[in-house]
């Protein structure tokens, strides 16, 4: 019998559950600009499974674990949301530099209120847990949502940065915050096994996948505007992950989202990019450190791509500024752009959250009709005002904001 934290989870199948991740700024301030991680003192720890720890969430060395979703709730102050610079997830001493939320992007799910990440197909959420990385295997979703895989003895941690003051940021958050991991976990190969073998049977996104040995993890890639085309037709690439002697506990982080996976392969991409300078007025702005139009590079919504690497985008929230007009989503040699009015009384492409916890969710990020794929071609998202200029984030003044959620693929 396995115990975690005082609760069995031998003879379960596998076990959901919320690991909450607990930053007390209001006994350790963190200033503008700074980091910190949990598992350091006692104000930042972890709570869940009926324990609390001050050390790094660790995995025994027969248990498997995959990351659904997360959900951040506060810093505030008052009814404000403070500014986060990010939150990002460090695995087994890794810091997932992919997956980079801030305080609206990932919003937590509380009573009296609608859910913000909204009830749709592909969900955000299932029942009360967030699925904001893709459906994991263990419950028979696609192996190519890629949620991101700890394996046994891996250590998971949160880091959390402050914004600059030049960037919006206050001076010191002071007031608590609250990480929510929803984390799936599964106790040995014997169960492991069984698990994938029922799901590949019965689930569609895991439908025949698994075949005792090997995890089918292949995926095909392209575009319907451009399969005519020689150089962009849409490709298979094939990825089984196993052995003959049958799947491993050790397999499991070679699979999408692991930190083993080798190429091909696929990573959850969530990030958004905030003007770092003023628009100039009618004309489009790209998100680029060309110009110094974001401050982080992780911020940059332009991408100059290859044949091994691209980067598709499902969906896009907006936080608009009065003088926002358009944002639009552009691709080198193409004769049809999206683009979309994201006014500040007319934005159908919301953020999940809003500035205040007073106001209504939003029921974002709004999925796109189809995805938008980057790929062998140069693609951006790029905002326009209204004829009037929209300042740059400072101390003082609120620029514009584009969230985006999607996937990245490292190809060979």
């Amino acid at each position: 019998m396995f115990l975690c934290g005082g609760i069995s989870i031998a003879n379960t199948a596998f076990q959901l559950e919320p690991i909450d991740f607990i930053q007390d700024f209001s006994q350790n301030n963190l200033a503008a600009g700074a980091t910190y991680t949990t598992g350091n003192t006692a104000n930042m720890y972890w709570r869940g499974e009926n324990n609390q720890s001050s050390s790094a969430f660790q995995l025994d060395s027969e248990t498997v674990a995959e990351v659904a979703g997360i959900e951040l709730f506060g810093p505030y102050t008052g009814c404000y949301r403070e500014k986060l610079k990010y939150v990002r997830m460090v695995i087994d001493g890794k810091e997932i530099g992919n997956i980079s939320l801030n305080e609206l992007t990932a919003p937590g799910f509380t009573n009296n209120q609608p859910d913000p990440m909204g009830w749709r197909e592909p969900p955000l959420r299932v029942g009360i847990a967030s699925m904001l990385f893709g459906k994991p295997v263990l419950m028979g979703g696609d192996p190519c949502d890629a949620t991101p895989k700890i394996g046994p003895g891996q250590t998971l941690s949160i880091k959390v940065a402050a914004h600059n003051t030049t960037d919006g940021g206050s001076a010191n958050l002071t007031t608590p915050m609250r990480t929510r991991v929803w984390l799936l976990k599964c106790k040995g190969v014997d169960k492991l096994r069984s698990i994938l073998a029922y799901q590949s049977a019965n689930s569609l996104g895991m439908k025949d996948k698994f075949n005792g040995n090997t995890v089918d993890c292949s995926f095909m890639l392209g575009d319907l505007e451009t399969m005519d085309q020689p150089n962009t037709p849409i490709t298979p690439f094939e990825k089984m992950v196993g052995n003959s002697n049958g799947f491993q506990l050790s397999d499991w982080t070679e699979m999408p989202g692991g930190l083993n996976a080798s190429k091909p392969t696929i990573n959850n991409f969530i990030t958004y990019g905030q003007n770092a300078a003023a628009t100039t007025a009618n004309s489009f702005y790209t998100m680029t450190q060309d110009g110094v139009k974001v401050n982080e590079d992780w911020n940059v919504l332009r991408w100059n791509l290859d044949r091994k690497t691209a980067i598709r985008i499902d969906s896009i929230g907006t936080l608009p500024h009065k003088n926002l007009r358009y944002i639009r989503m552009w691709r080198s040699g193409r004769g049809i752009e999206f683009m979309h009015e994201v006014q500040a009384s007319n934005n159908p492409m919301q953020l999940p959250a809003s500035l205040y916890i007073t106001g209504f969710p939003h029921g974002g990020p709004m999925m796109l009709p189809r995805p938008f794929l980057i790929w062998n071609e140069i693609g951006s998202i790029e905002a326009e005002d209204n004829g009037t200029s929209i300042p740059a984030w400072s101390a003082t003044n609120r620029g514009f904001m584009i969230g985006i959620y999607g996937k990245k693929y490292e190809l060979e």
